[in-house]
């Protein structure tokens, strides 16, 4: 995008409208709070200047995407229709899209539609309840509001199938919280959300259309296939029902880096497959450097650096300082309800095989005060170590970036499991078991 910044005033956004029908671009201006430092669109950071922005992109087709000011934790779905001029005002509660009804609608949504009471750990029954009535409620509230200001009818729809996706995401994650926890969910389930076209290109880029097909094409390929066949089931089923390159491409990059950790899956093949559905991978694509990053976490290689990490008792520590020592090595995060879960299996391996191991914990907690006080609360014993950054050595060098992650280093510095252990797992405590 190509960023054009000027101070304006409202009279001159005004006299732009006329010169804005150009088919294939669009221009976008409008009015920030003083102290809102930048707005992102589409993924492109506008200059501000005096509490004004103008911008002009091209279009080759109409699309929805996202806008973030600064200031919002959230960023919010914006229309981008080609040959319009969109005038926003971010100064005004609601949010003011001058003459543009959709826009108005969109960046205004959570103030007008009623607020859902979903959550992920609530019985099926309940939720399925709950799902099917709050979200009628809202479709009709977008079909009421959009006929009574003389939006067009496609776009009407077009709003309703966002706020289905939205939901069908927050399905998508109900059935996987519930499906980890033990509970197999009816896949039914989707049928309460309605008809919703997932290859409507225009929602390409919509978050929680991309999220929601991810897990709704996975979901279709049985788990019980072998790790070995698994992934070229994915890659067949999204190119059964999806027809949006990108997600495609998507969908089958995440499944293929997923597969990268399974020994018994071809590797090479897959990315033969990748490029036979896209495009020729460069020599340092970041498949190529991924896929032999997690090689080279495989068990029987040495463990990476973690980095030189601040400790509980104040020192700072890194993994050569625990050399010697067999390691299980515990990946949390106080906000982590697995992590919770998971607390009394390890302090019960800890109990019976202390004398094997110690547990060194590495937190993605910021609020060091909060860590310090739920290891006290816990009473939990171990070597206790703080990892805030969002890019950190550790956090490079091991490909972690989630919770509830266990790994077994030997006295030697060799990584003796796989990651994806837990420790109320047999697994887990076989490996323990051998060690020296």
């Amino acid at each position: 995008m190509k960023v054009i910044t000027m101070i304006l005033t409202i009279c001159l956004f005004s006299s732009c409208t006329s010169r804005t029908s150009q088919i294939n671009s669009i221009i976008i201006s409008g009015k920030v709070a003083a102290d809102t430092e930048y707005i992102v669109v589409g993924g492109d950071t506008l200059s501000i200047k005096e509490g004004f922005f103008y911008d002009t992109m091209v279009l080759q087709e109409s699309y929805y995407d996202y806008i973030k000011l600064s200031d919002w934790q959230w960023a919010k779905l914006v229309y981008f229709e080609k040959g319009e001029h969109l005038n926003f005002d971010f100064t005004t509660v609601p949010i003011t899209a001058h003459d543009n009804l959709i826009n108005q609608f969109l960046l205004n949504s959570d103030s007008v539609l009623k607020p859902y009471s979903l959550r992920w750990d609530m019985d099926e029954k309940e939720f399925r309840r709950r799902m099917k009535s709050e979200l009628q409620t809202n479709v009709n509230l977008i079909d009421s509001l959009g006929r009574s200001k003389g939006m067009e009818g496609d776009l009407i729809d077009e709003l309703k199938d966002i706020e289905r996706l939205k939901i069908a995401h927050r399905t998508a994650n109900f059935v996987s919280f519930q499906e980890r926890k033990g509970h197999p969910i009816n896949r039914n389930i989707y049928d309460l959300i309605g008809n919703v076209d997932l290859n409507n290109k225009r929602l390409e880029k919509q978050v929680n259309n991309r999220n929601f097909q991810y897990y709704y094409l996975i979901d279709k390929v049985s788990s019980e296939l072998p790790d070995s066949l698994y992934p070229y089931a994915v890659i067949d089923t999204v190119n059964k029902y999806s027809n949006i390159e990108s997600i495609r491409k998507m969908i089958i990059a995440t499944t293929i880096k997923s597969s990268f950790y399974q020994s018994n899956v071809d590797h090479d093949r897959l990315l033969s497959i990748y490029e036979e559905n896209f495009e020729q991978l460069e020599q340092y694509d970041e498949l190529y450097t991924l896929k032999e990053k997690v090689e080279s976490l495989q068990p029987g290689n040495m463990a990476p650096s973690i980095g030189n990490l601040l400790n509980y008792d104040g020192t700072y520590t890194s993994l050569d300082d625990l050399r010697g020592k067999n390691i299980l090595l515990t990946v949390w995060g106080t906000w982590c309800p697995y992590c919770k879960e998971q607390l009394p299996e390890l302090k019960s391996l800890m109990d019976r095989y202390g004398d094997k191991f110690i547990n060194v914990t590495l937190s993605f907690d910021t609020d060091v005060e909060k860590w310090k006080a739920y290891i006290e609360e816990n009473e939990w014993r171990g070597i206790h170590l703080i990892d805030p950054k969002s890019s950190s050595t550790f956090k490079s060098n091991y490909l972690i970036n989630s919770t509830n992650v266990h790994l077994v280093i030997d006295r030697e510095g060799t990584i003796i499991s796989r990651k994806g252990l837990k420790p109320d797992s047999k697994e887990l405590e076989d490996v323990i078991r051998a060690l020296d």
